[in-house]
């Protein structure tokens, strides 16, 4: 069963849901909790960093993204195929990393960059304006 939140608070978004709220009696309250909130903010914020960083450096945001989950340790190793180093990285969606891993993740993320990737910026206002972007952090995340 599953929500979507609007506007005008939760909605039904799946068939199951629309079943649970069509039975339910009028006026019953409903007691729902919310498994994996994500700050969406924060995360929209790290996902806009890493695109910004990646246009500069001219690569694809994706790949940018992979580099930073490998070179901070979030991947497994799984061995050889046909003579290559096989690694999995991690995802960074909500289900696999919360908020205080997704945190932990962009501390180490924000050094990986200052020291590998932003010299790798050839305009150098650009590279300033990235690293000062960058020295922004927000909020910290409790729990």
């Amino acid at each position: 069963m599953r929500f979507v939140r609007n506007r005008d608070g939760l909605a039904p978004f799946d068939a199951t849901a629309r079943k649970f709220v069509n039975e339910l009696a009028s006026g019953e309250p409903v007691t729902l909790e919310v498994l994996y909130d994500r700050d969406m903010q924060e995360h929209r914020k790290i996902m806009a960093q890493i695109a910004e960083v990646a246009k500069a450096v001219g690569a694809d945001p994706e790949w940018l993204r992979a580099q930073l989950l490998f070179e901070t340790g979030n991947f497994q190793h799984l061995g050889e195929m046909y003579g290559k180093t096989v690694v999995a990285v991690s995802s960074m969606s909500r289900h696999h990393m919360r908020d205080h891993a997704l945190h932990a993740f962009w501390d180490d993320a924000v050094e990986v960059l200052r020291k590998k990737v932003l010299p790798q910026v050839t305009n150098a206002a650009e590279r300033e304006r990235l690293a000062a972007t960058l020295s922004q952090q927000g909020a910290p995340v409790t729990g």
